[in-house]
């Protein structure tokens, strides 16, 4: 048992849940001593039923009927205690799920971006999905269930001790084995799990080709219904092969622990038989003796079970504690980082010798970048797919840790600077931006989530960036549901859907502005237009455009060029064209090809 893991576990559930706590204790201490109870009541009743047989004394109606009425409610108070135990124990398990998935949505907002770049980043995300309050209070409550158990078994041990010290080595010997083979067992399903997880999770996408509106009319064209269906079963025929090993060998376990446990019990009633027939015991002695075994046979093997089970219970909390400590990447103490007030860019960017690699042992994506940008510099980044573009505004924006090299904001480190006002500091409309399947109000508002209950705020940036006329003339307006992921909302157009993205960034209203291609899938003559607009709508901004098509972006202050995560040129266009380099071929070549594509739909 890793005391560690169990230690932070404990914490957790005192630090959210004291009542809980104490609640539990105090039922398990009495819920151990009422069956000790009620095998003297049973006892005494026997013995009582046969004296009242044997003698016929009326007297004794009156001592059964008070032993009945003993059993009666000791039961019904256990019974009652019973269901309010567990009632509180799935009400505050609901509540702690809630408080631990906080805790991974939080997690997850704060790790470095590349870190979602790695498969096992997600297949750690996949294991640790569910519910995690059940299984945060399950050691502790088996914890405190072994405290029951032991109050139990106390009480038997004394009571067939007395009687003969045997019975308590046979009530004892199968439980020796339950416990070892239960552990292991455990121990198993976690790892079956673990390694399961990858292809766990592509038969998670397979289904989700077929179930997602925009990916199943591909499916069905292409034909590839019955191909993915193959690949679904063969992945689906992977995982069941372990887990039916696993359910077979859990068979084969409670087969063998329960024929040990049957066996030892058949040679403790001879040996019961035996004491008998030497001692002078009583019908419900003897009754009682042979419960006593059982039930005592029975509790060590809970007991046996309960400490497996707590093992197992702990490589899934371990598991979940690994992701919440995956470090975030920042070298700056929370208490240590400062705030850097939005809007208040007074002089420029400066990138001195950045480079960028996903992985230690990888290849570098960007190289020793040095660049300076001026408030309210329009600056274009261009190069071919795979330059770097991208890579080099996550990291900027400190959506990607800088581990080389350094990005100043007004001489400040952004390493230095709370990633919450670093974002503030960033408008950035991405190639791959976000749908959300709400109103249009939260669609533009969610820029600003503090002001995303301003109405006529989002209103005037809709108006600006030319999308009120269409939204007009849906029939709840501004309230209208977009997509339909989650509701029947109305369908955008992609050129509506990025008008909706740039009155998001609008409404941010935040100094720097980073465009990441967000318009790549329009045509060359569409993009330009849109940038040219773009441009005068963030005049008073600094901007940083990215796009590949270099048509598009003649218009900028300067043009920066990436080839192979290296800054090999920059200037104006005309200067680019000038030196007649890397830019100029690839600007010559792009009009090229557009003039022969044109030509040839002639």
């Amino acid at each position: 048992m890793d005391r560690e893991v169990l230690k932070k576990a404990f914490q957790i559930v005192w630090i959210n849940g004291k009542g809980w706590l104490l609640l539990t204790l105090v039922s398990n201490i009495l819920l151990g001593i009422t069956p000790l109870i009620v095998l003297w009541l049973s006892k005494e009743l026997i013995n009582s039923v046969l004296e009242l047989i044997q003698n016929k004394n009326p007297e004794n109606y009156q001592h059964i009927i008070v032993l009945i009425a003993g059993q009666f409610a000791v039961t019904s108070t256990n019974s009652i205690i019973k269901h309010f135990k567990d009632y509180y124990d799935k009400v505050f398990s609901i509540k702690l799920d809630q408080i631990i998935q906080e805790s991974v949505l939080t997690k997850i907002s704060e790790i470095p971006l590349n870190i979602f770049e790695k498969q096992d980043f997600y297949n750690h995300l996949v294991r640790i999905n569910g519910s995690q309050g059940g299984r945060f209070i399950a050691p502790i409550n088996q914890l405190l269930e072994i405290l029951k158990v032991s109050i139990n078994i106390v009480g038997f041990l004394f009571f067939l001790y007395q009687v003969h010290f045997a019975l308590v080595i046979f009530s004892f010997i199968a439980a020796i084995p339950m416990y070892i083979l239960n552990k292991k067992l455990g121990t198993r399903g976690f790892l079956i799990k673990y390694h399961n997880t990858p292809a766990g999770r592509e038969l998670e996408y397979i289904v989700h080709l077929f179930k997602d509106r925009q990916t199943t009319k591909e499916i069905r064209v292409y034909n590839l219904t019955q191909y993915l269906k193959e690949k679904w079963k063969t992945r689906f025929q992977e995982v069941v092969k372990d887990t039916i090993k696993l359910i077979k060998m859990n068979q084969a376990t409670k087969l063998g622990t329960e024929t040990i446990s049957t066996l030892t019990y058949s040679v403790a009633s001879l040996l019961i038989v035996h004491i008998t027939s030497s001692k002078r015991l009583t019908i419900g002695d003897f009754v009682a003796v042979g419960q006593a075994v059982q039930g005592l046979q029975n509790l060590f093997n809970q007991i046996s079970l309960l400490f497996a089970n707590i093992h197992n219970e702990m490589l899934y909390i371990k598991d979940l504690f690994d992701f919440l400590e995956i470090r975030t990447g920042t070298d700056t103490n929370e208490a240590e980082a400062i705030d850097f007030d939005i809007g208040v860019l007074k002089n420029e960017i400066n990138i001195i010798n950045l480079s960028f690699k996903y992985d230690p042992n990888g290849r570098d994506i960007l190289k020793n970048i040095n660049l300076k940008i001026k408030k309210g510099e329009k600056i274009a980044v261009v190069g071919s797919n795979g330059s770097g573009k991208t890579t080099f505004a996550k990291c900027i924006t400190g959506l990607y840790p800088i581990e080389t090299g350094k990005v100043f904001l007004d001489g400040i480190d952004i390493n230095k600077i709370k990633p919450g006002s670093l974002y503030k500091m960033f408008s950035i409309i991405f190639q791959d931006f976000n749908r959300y399947a709400y109103s249009v109000y939260e669609n533009i508002g969610y820029g600003d989530v503090e002001k995303v209950g301003d109405y006529e705020d989002i209103e005037r940036i809709a108006r600006l960036c030319g999308i009120d006329s269409f939204i007009q003339n849906f029939k709840e307006k501004y309230h209208t549901r977009l997509g339909k992921r989650l509701f029947d909302g109305e369908d955008l157009s992609g050129g509506q859907w990025q008008k909706i993205a740039l009155s998001r960034a609008m409404f941010k209203g935040s100094e720097i502005v980073i465009l990441d291609e967000p318009t790549s899938a329009l045509d060359p003559i569409s993009e330009k237009n849109i940038f040219e607009e773009f441009n005068k709508m963030f005049s008073n901004k600094t901007v940083i455009f990215i796009s590949h098509r270099l048509s598009s972006i003649k218009f900028a202050d300067r043009i920066i060029v990436l080839k192979d995560g290296c800054l090999i040129e920059e200037g104006t266009h005309d200067e680019l064209i000038g030196n007649k380099n890397e830019y100029y071929n690839l600007y010559h070549s792009q009009a090229e090809w557009y003039t022969s594509k044109v030509m040839s739909q002639r």
